[in-house]
């Protein structure tokens, strides 16, 4: 399916190095993830007006803070359903609305990266606080998670607990420096991102 998208606008920046065609920058990464609100920025030669023809997605203008403090001006991409390539297409038009500049870029699409259990210790008298993430080198912005429960395995025993807090109640027969496997349910905090995904971790008993 093609999403076709007239977005004419004047660009605020204007890039010299591309004086004939144009090019996608993006912020965070050069592939695209199904589930994900992908950031590209367009760049065309100044004075020409932008035509995005975009196929395998769907596109909003958006404006975003990066890790510098700097506000963004661009879009957010939204893979469509189990597409493996989108293929976005510029084209910078003259005065006149005639084709001045074309730029094609194809970008491959995987699977959004599953969040990793933060913790790696559990107090045998208070319990812990689940937290789940996808690490200090992650080139994603705004990416948050709610642990929304998950299950304790002791030996042949399992307690299942809701929420992120695992209660000290559940380790009463656990040895302090023993470990415990815990399997915790989360789900990005994301309107439109309401799938419960599993991550796994082995915690040591502390006192």
């Amino acid at each position: 399916m093609k999403n076709y998208l007239k977005l004419l606008f004047i660009l605020m920046n204007c890039h010299l190095g591309f004086a004939q065609t144009g090019n996608i920058t993006q912020p965070e990464m050069q592939i695209l993830y199904r589930g994900y609100d992908n950031k590209i920025i367009p760049n065309i030669p100044c004075g020409q007006t932008l035509d995005l023809i975009i196929e395998g997605a769907s596109a909003q203008k958006t404006t975003w803070t990066d890790m510098h403090g700097q506000t963004q001006v661009g879009f957010n991409l939204r893979v469509n359903g189990t597409v493996r390539n989108v293929v976005v297409k510029m084209n910078g038009l003259d005065e006149k609305g005639n084709i001045a500049s074309t730029s094609i870029q194809t970008f491959h699409v995987k699977a959004f990266p599953a969040a990793q259990l933060q913790n790696d210790r559990i107090s045998k008298s208070s319990g812990m606080r689940a937290s789940v993430g996808l690490g200090p080198d992650c080139p994603f912005t705004g990416v948050s998670f709610e642990v929304v429960g998950g299950t304790i395995a002791i030996g042949d025993e399992e307690y299942c607990f809701s929420g992120a807090v695992i209660p000290a109640a559940s380790l009463q027969k656990v040895k302090i420096g023993k470990k415990v496997v815990v399997n915790v349910n989360y789900r990005r905090t994301s309107p439109t991102d309401t799938a419960i995904c599993t991550c796994s971790g082995v915690l040591e008993v502390g006192p």
